[in-house]
């Protein structure tokens, strides 16, 4: 975390979201990473019309009520201001106007209690109809509106709870605001001074194989093999967090690597230059 300038993906890993951009002050681009399934109003479906159809896949939250969401259709070359056709890209668009701090888009993953409860309703799917939306926090993606920035308190906040938790620990760090880790332990978010360049933090975590003070038994506890979709574990994913499932290594239901079931701790160290540390937790 402390030189992320890497990026690495899993070519078998679900449907999940990538990033989200304002095109103008009542719309925002949805970047899957792969096509979602397409057709208006339809079970599954990314694109939706009418604001009952569209409440059902997605929910905006951020430093202002941005009111019903209206349409959703995948980038065609007309909506969203012309932009380039994209199937795997999503024009929402919402009634009210954005400011320029930053909202958070959330799509239907058939998960409740993430901030977005839509398990009665299911799952934006991939185009191939095999494939459910990832669990938070990869199924959402904040973004700064396209309306004026804020710049004194009283113009309001930057960043209204980013990660839909109920606590979380703030820090700067090389000239990013972090904030972290959320509820179930597997993300925290970071952006600039401003509020710009939102991005959703992720973790990752390999194996401890190598027995500790002579105990061969002394390694990762977490005895989970596979997560979401068969993805292989190692890596773990989540720090674990209060109520997740011991040898479980899942997004939403996992403990940490040793099967860590606390509240995750984030924090910046000098030493010798500032650092960011990250920490699991377990409780007794």
């Amino acid at each position: 975390m402390g030189c992320a300038n890497y990026g690495d993906f899993l070519g078998q890993e679900q449907i999940k979201i990538v990033s989200a951009s304002c095109t103008n002050s009542n719309s925002v681009i949805l970047n899957f990473s792969k096509a979602p399934k397409s057709g208006n109003n339809i079970s599954g479906s990314a694109e939706c019309t009418g604001s009952t159809e569209c409440a059902s896949r997605y929910k905006i939250t951020g430093a202002s009520d941005l009111g019903t969401i209206n349409s959703a259709k995948m980038l065609d070359g007309i909506v969203c201001n012309g932009a380039t056709a994209d199937s795997a890209k999503v024009c929402v668009v919402h009634n009210l106007v954005q400011t320029g701090a930053q909202y958070t888009v959330i799509a239907a993953d058939s998960v409740d209690g993430d901030g977005f409860d839509n398990a009665s309703w299911g799952s934006i799917r991939n185009s191939l109809d095999t494939e459910n939306l990832q669990s938070s926090p990869r199924d959402r993606a904040s973004f700064l509106g396209c309306g004026t920035s804020p710049v004194n308190f009283a113009d309001g906040p930057i960043s209204i709870d980013p990660n839909s938790s109920t606590f979380g620990y703030l820090m700067d760090f090389n000239s990013k605001i972090y904030s972290g880790p959320n509820n179930s332990g597997n993300g925290a978010l970071r952006f600039a001074y401003d509020g710009s360049v939102p991005e959703s933090v992720q973790f990752s975590f390999e194996k401890n194989t190598t027995a500790q003070d002579g105990d061969p038994t002394n390694v990762s506890l977490n005895t989970a093999s596979s997560r979401e979709n068969s993805i292989a574990i190692p890596p773990y994913v989540t720090l674990g967090h209060s109520g997740c499932t011991s040898n479980n290594g899942t997004l939403s239901l996992g403990c940490g690597p040793d099967n860590e079931s606390g509240r995750g701790v984030l924090l910046r160290e000098f030493f010798p230059a500032y650092l960011i540390f990250l920490s699991q937790v377990r409780e007794l």
